[in-house]
């Protein structure tokens, strides 16, 4: 008869993960699919040992050690039986293998609209339920993203975000994504020379193109002898209507100062009224 005492695993399955040889680690096991595992038991002299998973026998392994790729994600249980040296079995040890798909992700940027916008990253995951996880990457990480249907959209200042990757249930995603997020290119104001505030919708106010890529824009305008008549608030909001505090100027040339508060120097020159 097996001696109990001398012969029961009293450490159950203990874990030694890939490459590590210290700090065993009990069961259950979280494991991501692909990756390799190294299980062991106590031992006794002259025992023979039986391993299943999910009550398939494993071939050839017959001693107290079991190795084993996890290939598929699912949860397994995995066990063992001793026998020892005179046909006697001892009881059967068995734990729980919870084995998580690797998550996917890629990326692709927007860069921002204005100097003052941020960009946008897009992501399309795989392997990554709905809920809220956070992306990292090389130099710190977006926290509190939220994934539905596999996608997600954040905003982030323009730079370079490389080595974009998620962990889910301790995965973590093979391959990870770069998006470089630009500022836009200096747009060109295209300012007219002359406009008619004569109140029959053509023309009647001072239309600057391309003024929205500069919202910290200011203008001002100056009479032919150095007088300020008028001047915008922040980012032009309201277009100039050839008014100065509201009433109307007469035909005739005026200076502007276009201060578009980056760091680059005024634009200066003459608008005309006209009617």
């Amino acid at each position: 008869m097996l001696k109990r005492y001398l012969y029961i695993l009293l450490s159950g399955i203990v874990l030694f993960p890939a490459f590590r040889l210290a700090g065993q680690i009990t069961m259950p096991d979280n494991v991501c699919t692909g990756q390799f595992r190294h299980y062991k038991v106590d031992s006794n002299p002259g025992s023979t040992y039986s391993w299943w998973i999910d009550g398939v026998v494993q071939a050839g392994f017959t001693s107290n050690e079991f190795v084993h790729t996890w290939n598929a994600s699912n949860t397994y249980l995995l066990e063992v039986q001793e026998r020892s040296t005179d046909g006697c079995l001892g009881p059967v040890r068995s734990g729980q293998v919870f084995v998580s798909p690797i998550p996917t992700l890629t990326a692709s940027g927007t860069d921002a609209v204005t100097f003052s916008d941020d960009g946008k990253i897009d992501f399309t995951f795989t392997n990554v339920p709905d809920g809220t996880y956070t992306i990292s990457y090389s130099t710190g990480s977006f926290t509190n993203v939220t994934v539905a249907g596999g996608r997600s959209t954040l905003t982030a200042p323009t730079g370079k975000y490389n080595n974009l990757s998620i962990t889910v249930n301790g995965c973590t995603s093979v391959a990870s994504a770069n998006v470089v997020l630009s500022e836009p290119k200096q747009l060109i104001l295209k300012i007219p020379e002359a406009f008619s505030p004569n109140s029959d919708l053509i023309n009647d106010v001072w239309d600057i193109g391309n003024i929205h890529a500069y919202p910290n824009v200011e203008i001002t305008i100056y009479n032919r002898w150095g007088q300020s008549v008028w001047k915008s608030e922040r980012g032009y909001p309201h277009q100039w209507d050839g008014k100065s505090n509201g009433v109307n100027l007469p035909i005739d040339s005026y200076h502007y100062v276009i201060n578009l508060h980056n760091a680059s120097k005024p634009i200066v020159g003459e608008i005309t009224i006209v009617r």
